[in-house]
């Protein structure tokens, strides 16, 4: 490294861009364990040697940030939620420092603060420290920067292998290969030689060769299918393309709530006071510090700076089918380059305002009101505050669970906080609870057998409530639990027990829990009348039925709805239903109306057989028959254009 550039980086003004990165950051830090946390969080638990090779099922092989990095702090009990926002910080640090670094031996001092500036600024980069999962990117930018580093001295070999491990921490790293190869040969106006490709050429294809995913793709010819993450036939390309310029220049994809960016002040002041005291202390001198030897034209640094935004924006736009902000964070590798290439030069005057409106304009576009479905920092923290809260609430009630245990959990909340995916998908219990054998599912889903078991309900305010299965009493974390929630419990375990053969014990259940009155009562018998029914006990039905109070047809279809929508969708419980509420099979008025109430809120199964049971009665019926028309249309498109809730790209 030249003289001019070591005596640029004893002055302090090159570390407030760090700190600049970690202020901006700040908000984050209140994040908890959030989506494919858990899924690391989890192995890490019960880590094996096995662990690190790829798995053929999967479409990602990525050990280094999931596998090494999760497991290596979970053997130092480093992986409480803070410590994990404090590692990634740390490499969020290591990040801007060495792009400082690199734009200081392309460009000179100045275009270095103003290159750590540019990238601190980008609004998807805070996500990274409050997401754990966040250092899959973090780790690939810096195994990146530092192969550019590497290959700028000439030791490709081992630029190559930081590359590698850029590569192993995430995929998409892949994307800057051509750019490393080619880095010298761009920027000394040169032939490419073989020493300086080789390296890449041989890591390239090994990669290539073990990694399960690209299997897996190839099989496919490259095309994501109904269901596929990953696939070439990406129907919205050019919007995923839009949204990155637009990202990557710190500009909101959607429209942004002033309220929530009005959280992140402090953190802007912040951020803005550390790069307010970079830019004025840099003289003006340092565009030029570096000798006229040693600097490599403006020209050829903006083609290697628009290489490395456009390899991985190319990448991920054809590729990935579920866009996110944060995808831009290695392309904003290359769009800071091209930053610190451009404004170099300009006088503190005009530089100080630019970055610190650059900056203004990253916090407000992490406000962008985005799809729930989008992993932006606006929908993880508001999933944080649910997790915190659902956490706490079972942790009231039980500080700690038995080993082994099973916690039937009947999640009465679903939409944007994720609560619903992270019980079942995630199994949180496992990991807030440090249990690996602990096992969430949902009470339709009960299995006879040796476990422990606990029967929990989450509330629509997300307080946490315990039934005990015997004597079917109540505790909760907060409030008194609202009647029907209860209730809506008690019946999902019933179905479970009724759907694993204890029948009898369902019933028993249904009409012998605590009830309000005689007509509540006559309901519950009537749905434990329905499941023996179901399972040829007709005697037993008929007996109870004779003991329930009378049901109008109006008040008994209605009860219906209800029922039909709890019901396990493994079980077709429609004809015992109807017998069980009174209701005739031959009904039309009952059928159709049934059939519009499920299609109407999106029970479509549902809607589907009652659709089909009507054109029994009435062939050719055309509500029914429009009905199944648009439940198919609709059932395609969601195949070609499935959402996902959380993604690990």
């Amino acid at each position: 490294m030249s003289p001019g550039v070591n005596s640029g980086w004893r002055r302090p003004q090159y570390l407030l861009p760090i700190a600049a990165a970690i202020a901006l950051a700040i908000p984050c830090f209140s994040f908890v364990y959030l989506f494919d946390d858990f899924d690391f969080l989890g192995r890490a638990q019960t880590f094996r040697l096995s662990d690190l090779l790829p798995d053929p099922h999967s479409l990602f092989y990525r050990p280094l940030s999931r596998e090494v990095y999760f497991g290596v702090l979970h053997l130092g009990h480093l992986d409480a939620p803070l410590a994990l926002h404090l590692f990634n910080s740390v490499l969020l640090a290591a990040g801007v420092a060495l792009l400082m670094i690199l734009a200081s031996r392309l460009l000179g001092p100045r275009a270095g603060v103003v290159a750590g500036l540019s990238f601190a600024s980008l609004g998807s980069v805070p996500l990274l420290v409050g997401w754990a999962s966040g250092v899959q990117d973090l780790m690939a930018i810096d195994l990146a920067l530092v192969a550019f580093l590497l290959q700028l001295e000439g030791r490709s070999i081992f630029a190559a292998l930081a590359i590698g491990g850029a590569i192993l921490s995430k995929e998409t790293a892949v994307a800057l290969v051509p750019a490393l190869a080619l880095q010298n040969s761009i920027l000394r106006r040169e032939r490419p030689s073989l020493g300086d490709v080789l390296p890449y050429g041989v890591l390239v294809p090994a990669w290539v060769a073990i990694h399960p995913g690209l299997r897996l793709l190839f099989e496919r010819r490259f095309l994501g299918g109904g269901a596929g993450y990953l696939g070439l036939d990406n129907p919205d390309m050019a919007g995923s393309a839009l949204r990155s310029i637009l990202t990557l220049a710190n500009l909101p994809v959607a429209g942004v709530s002033v309220e929530w960016a009005s959280t992140r002040l402090v953190a802007l002041t912040l951020g803005s006071a550390a790069a307010a005291f970079a830019l004025i202390a840099l003289n003006s001198r340092d565009a030029n510090s570096l000798p006229v030897e040693v600097d490599y034209p403006a020209g050829r640094v903006l083609i290697l700076a628009a290489l490395l935004v456009l390899l991985p924006v190319l990448l991920t736009v054809s590729l990935v089918r579920y866009w996110a902000p944060y995808y831009m964070c290695l392309p904003g590798i290359g769009s800071s380059l091209i930053g610190a290439t451009l404004l170099r030069n300009q006088p503190r005057r005009h530089l100080l305002p630019i970055m610190i409106a650059f900056m203004a304009f990253g916090v407000v576009s992490r406000g962008a009101g985005l799809d729930p479905s989008v992993t932006t920092e606006r929908n993880l923290e508001r999933t944080s505050k649910a997790l915190r809260q659902v956490e706490a609430g079972f942790k009231r009630l039980y500080p700690s669970l038995t080993p082994g245990s099973t916690a039937y959990v009947f999640a009465q909340t679903h939409g944007i906080e994720g609560v619903y995916a992270h019980m079942y998908r995630f199994q949180a219990l496992r990991v807030w609870y440090q249990d690996p054998s602990l096992l969430t599912t949902k009470p339709q889903k009960w299995k006879p057998g040796p476990r422990n078991e606990y029967l929990f309900w989450i509330a629509p305010n997300l307080d946490i409530a315990e039934i005990d299965p015997m004597r079917l009493r109540v505790r909760s974390s907060g409030a008194r639990p609202a009647y029907y929630q209860y209730q809506k419990t008690v019946r999902a375990y019933a179905f479970g027990l009724a759907a694993s053969g204890q029948t009898l014990r369902a019933a028993q259940i249904l009409t012998r829990m605590p009830e309000p009155n005689a007509a509540v009562w006559g309901l519950d018998a009537r749905i434990a009348a329905m499941l023996l029914l179901a399972d040829g006990r007709v005697e037993f039905a008929r007996d109870l039925l004779a003991h329930v109070p009378n049901m109008n047809r109006e008040d008994a279809l209605s009860a219906l709805t209800g029922v039909l929508a709890e019901s396990p969708l493994s079980r077709n419980l429609d004809e015992v239903a109807l017998a069980a509420f009174g209701i005739e099979l031959t009904d039309t008025d009952a059928l159709r109306y049934l059939m519009h109430w499920f299609a109407a809120r999106g029970y479509d199964d549902a809607a589907v057989r009652f659709a089909q049971r009507l054109l029994r009665s009435l062939p050719g019926d055309p509500e029914a028959d429009a009905l199944l028309r648009q439940l198919s249309e609709k059932q395609q498109r969601d195949r070609l254009t499935p959402r996902a809730e959380v993604d690990s790209l």
